[in-house]
């Protein structure tokens, strides 16, 4: 099942299995530890502080806006107020298990194809995307959940494509601004650090990989170039 199901992965990009009622956050991350070349390492790959991580499962956590322990699992739900905001997941592969689904259709969680943005763009803007280095980290915002970067006062645009606006630096303390200056949790971010535009490790489809959140500059520009190069 689970070489079908990889082979199935890389031909759609998206799959959709429904009616999975008793899929618990350990199963979900058994399955997706069975595919085909994927290394689940047993650390947080998030900010160590997201209080969204379940615990014991410190690669899953919870998103919405429930407070029913029976769906969280002892996790802490970061509900999105950042608003639309597209980004590029570093694990490689996500899995959404949808424990609870509104009744009103005011949310909906979207999907891109790196790929096809790529072969949308003009031969001009393709040969600068291969360009360009990105580089990540906390210098704009903190090192924190994106839901504490939000109480602390960032905001992303009408369009997702970038932050309109940075954590002041009156909003941290002393010891989160050396944070955000020093950057302790590399790991989070250097998954995302390289070419704007990529091969895909498995396809070798020329992708576009970004993540606005967490995206400072890309390396020769400002970051008001790098930002309007990125919309």
């Amino acid at each position: 099942f689970a070489k079908a199901y990889g082979s199935l992965l890389l031909q759609n990009g998206v799959l959709v299995f429904k009616d999975q009622h008793d899929l618990t956050p350990s199963k979900q991350l058994e399955l997706l530890s069975s595919l085909p070349g994927v290394l689940v390492e047993n650390r947080k790959p998030f900010a160590e502080a997201d209080p969204s991580c379940i615990p014991g499962l410190p690669q899953v956590r919870a998103l919405g806006n429930s407070r029913n322990p029976q769906l969280t699992y002892g996790a802490d739900p970061e509900e999105n107020k950042m608003g639309l905001e597209w980004h590029t997941d570093g694990c490689g592969i996500t899995s959404l298990f949808a424990a609870q689904v509104p009744t009103m259709n005011k949310r909906k969680t979207l999907y891109g194809c790196g790929r096809a943005i790529w072969e949308q763009l003009s031969e001009e803007k393709k040969r600068l995307a291969c360009t360009l280095h990105a580089k990540y980290g906390p210098r704009r915002t903190m090192e924190d959940s994106v839901g504490m970067m939000h109480q602390r006062g960032a905001r992303m645009s009408k369009t997702g494509l970038s932050l309109a606006r940075e954590v002041p630096e009156e909003n941290l303390s002393k010891s989160e601004l050396a944070a955000r200056k020093s950057n302790p949790n590399r790991r989070r971010w250097e998954v995302y650090e390289g070419k704007l535009a990529r091969k895909h490790p498995v396809t070798k489809d020329t992708v576009i990989f970004a993540t606005p959140v967490g995206f400072e500059n890309f390396e020769g520009y400002t970051d008001e170039e790098s930002t309007a190069i990125l919309e």
